[in-house]
């Protein structure tokens, strides 16, 4: 019983740069932009309850002390509300419990694997009904955009956040899945769940077509094709997931987030077609002729 949701932007939401710090008191407004949301101390944010209104305005409980800033930083949209790295939401089952699956290596190279097969074949104008990408990225892991699609999951239910941007992705992508299953948790194991999450998503290529490709529509009435589109915007050079299982309503669920360097933006084209790489100013990647380098620059 898989299902599968994916965000993307109608407009370029204003974004709020916030730096991180370890050490932050609160303030009961506050619109500089020089406090972090990804306040960490070990596993937990050292500011509960710090969020952005919808006017941009940082509320939060207390006084402001004292900001130690450092270098990485997490991008937040207004109303982007983080409380906590280790508690599950309050929407999450208690018995049994809920657990955390943070992908390790080989998953990892599995989920990437799964991408850039596909984003080959697509780039090289071998799949039906699609022309080839001049210059589509390939894909590598990014391990903030994963932490930040653990506490995705921890919502135990499908639904988007506001706050998987990052410093270095500032208009990032998230796509979801979910797939039910009877019988005891392990009668699926996580490989198989993985690749059911991405087929279903990349899947969706049969509902989609070039004039998608070619211009991203602000409306779309047929089946869902934003999974699909997100997996083949050429300019996602990064990606990041987790997943999370819990048990409810007689069924085991597993619950998939990927985040995304960037988004596909309504106007403009999902990738631009022309003759496979050529495109590519570093070269091609030599396992994936389709796509270009690892090194190659895009502007995210």
């Amino acid at each position: 019983m898989p299902a599968a949701t994916t965000m993307a932007h109608v407009s370029k939401a204003k974004m709020l740069l916030y730096k991180q710090s370890q050490a932050i008191a609160f303030a009961e407004e506050l619109k500089v932009l020089s406090v972090g949301a990804a306040l960490l101390r070990g596993n937990r944010l050292v500011g509960l309850n710090a969020y952005l209104d919808n006017d941009g305005v940082l509320r939060t409980r207390g006084r402001l002390n004292s900001i130690d800033i450092a270098e990485d930083a997490i991008i937040l949209a207004p109303g982007c509300r983080i409380t906590n790295l280790i508690a599950w939401a309050s929407t999450c089952p208690t018995s049994p419990s809920p657990t955390a699956k943070n992908f390790g290596a080989s998953d990892q190279q599995l989920i990437l694997k799964m991408h850039n097969y596909r984003r080959n074949r697509l780039a090289s104008g071998l799949l039906t009904k699609y022309k080839a990408a001049k210059r589509m990225a390939t894909m590598r892991w990014d391990a903030e955009l994963a932490t930040l699609a653990a506490l995705n999951v921890k919502q135990c239910k499908m639904n988007h956040d506001a706050c998987h941007n990052t410093k270095k992705f500032k208009a990032s992508g998230q796509n979801l899945a979910i797939y039910g299953y009877s019988g005891p948790q392990s009668g699926k194991t996580v490989r198989e769940l993985i690749i059911a999450s991405i087929n279903m998503w990349w899947n969706e290529k049969k509902d989609a077509n070039m004039a998608v490709i070619n211009k991203y529509p602000s409306s779309w009435s047929g089946p869902q094709i934003g999974h699909f589109t997100a997996m083949a915007q050429e300019k996602n050079t990064h990606c990041g997931c987790a997943a999370a299982f819990y048990y409810e309503n007689g069924m085991n669920w597993f619950l998939m987030a990927c985040n995304y360097a960037t988004t596909n933006w309504v106007g403009e084209p999902v990738y631009q077609r022309g003759v496979k790489a050529s495109g590519c100013k570093k070269g091609t990647n030599v396992n994936y002729p389709g796509l270009c380098k690892v090194s190659e620059v895009y502007n995210v």
